[in-house]
């Protein structure tokens, strides 16, 4: 029996599930014709315009390879962008991050990799990732990736959209070619897609933005003499706001 192997994907993302909350407003004092109303708790933080919150995950499997002299390879790349965004449409903050998931398998279908691997993110990994030591401005991916975040903060989806990029998708403007030097277009188009999908869901502008990801393969299978193999990647993402005071105001899985 010739022997396959398939490889599944299960993204658990923002159309999954939306949930916001926000900090309960303090209850009106009472008050007696002799006494004035007093003033509310200092202890709660003060809220600034509400934002929406919006997250998208891109993904590709292009460059996995079969199996064959050296060990075949799953894998995942899923360009991962969380935004908040004012009533004008404009971008308020940005957290750019990539989950590139590995895992190898044999020619005879037997996964390679352990199943208790732990997956970091790009972000995650920082300067471990290494692309510092081949960047021509010496610059790591997580520090080219904020700075891109950075760059599309007080910009509209069109305006995003909009951005220059030569045909092999690099930066094409001077400015953020300097300082950006890895493909932007796959992280454009999330970009764009984040901020169509935001909602209100209790953010207010100065709530600081983080997203958090988890990735396992523990449900996969080698290949058997009755049934094909299985890397199955099984990625949770989470997009949240904070205020100052620590509480979460928005949250997105």
């Amino acid at each position: 029996m010739k022997k396959t192997f398939a490889l599944l994907l299960v993204l658990v993302t923002a159309a999954a599930l939306l949930v916001g909350c926000a900090p309960k407003s303090p209850a009106t004092p009472s008050a007696s014709p002799s006494v004035e109303p007093s003033a509310p708790e200092t202890s709660t933080p003060a809220t600034g315009n509400p934002v929406k919150t919006g997250l998208a995950i891109v993904t590709s499997i292009a460059k996995s390879t079969d199996a064959g002299e050296s060990e075949g390879l799953a894998q995942a790349d899923s360009v991962i962008v969380a935004v908040t965004v004012d009533a004008d449409g404009k971008i308020t903050d940005c957290v750019i991050d990539t989950a590139q998931s590995k895992a190898n398998f044999d020619a005879t279908g037997k996964i390679t990799t352990p199943l208790d691997t732990e997956f970091k993110t790009k972000n995650e990994l920082g300067d471990a990732y290494g692309m510092k030591k081949a960047s021509s401005i010496g610059k790591e991916w997580n520090e080219q990736a904020a700075t891109l975040a950075d760059y599309v903060i007080g910009k509209t989806a069109a305006e995003v959209k909009g951005i220059a990029v030569d045909e092999q998708g690099y930066a094409a403007d001077s400015d953020l070619k300097a300082s950006v030097t890895v493909h932007i277009n796959g992280y454009i188009d999330a970009i764009v897609k984040a901020v169509e999908n935001a909602k209100d869901l209790g953010a207010s502008a100065g709530d600081k933005l983080s997203v958090g990801t988890v990735t396992s393969i523990a449900k996969s299978k080698d290949v058997a003499a009755d049934a094909e193999g299985l890397i199955q990647f099984y990625s949770t993402y989470t997009a949240i706001t904070r205020n100052a005071a620590g509480v979460i105001t928005s949250c997105i899985i």
